[in-house]
């Protein structure tokens, strides 16, 4: 059941890596097919595994029930939803002041007394 969350996390969260500045409502959603196409193969893959005899016993996994699967997708969800979050409260932020640029000239960094030779 954990690698079941950690599976749908994963899935869900390859949506909102898509771009680091525009949360996953702003992006349409069948943008990039392919991601589509996997993920959702993959979801499927992933239910069929825990109710399927043949390929349960083969990849060794357990009988999940499928309303424990939309727990798991909820759960699964959290990572998304943090990021998406953090993506969001970051944008909403004004930009900080400009850092001050001084007209005065550099000064000169003293010489280390480390190393130094003492006579």
């Amino acid at each position: 059941s954990a690698f079941t969350v950690l599976v749908f996390a994963e899935l869900l969260r390859s949506f909102g890596v898509r771009s680091e500045t525009k949360p996953i409502w702003q992006i349409p959603f069948f943008s990039n097919r392919n991601l589509v196409i996997v993920v959702a193969l993959s979801f499927g893959l992933q239910v069929w595994s825990q109710h399927s005899s043949t390929l349960g016993g083969f990849l060794k996994t357990p009988f999940i029930p499928l309303s424990d699967c939309f727990v798991f997708l909820a759960i699964g969800a959290i990572p998304m939803l943090v990021l998406e979050l953090v993506k969001t409260v970051r944008h909403a932020q004004p930009p900080g002041p400009a850092p001050e640029v001084s007209s005065a000239e550099p000064k000169a960094i003293p010489p280390s007394p480390i190393g130094a030779r003492t006579s």
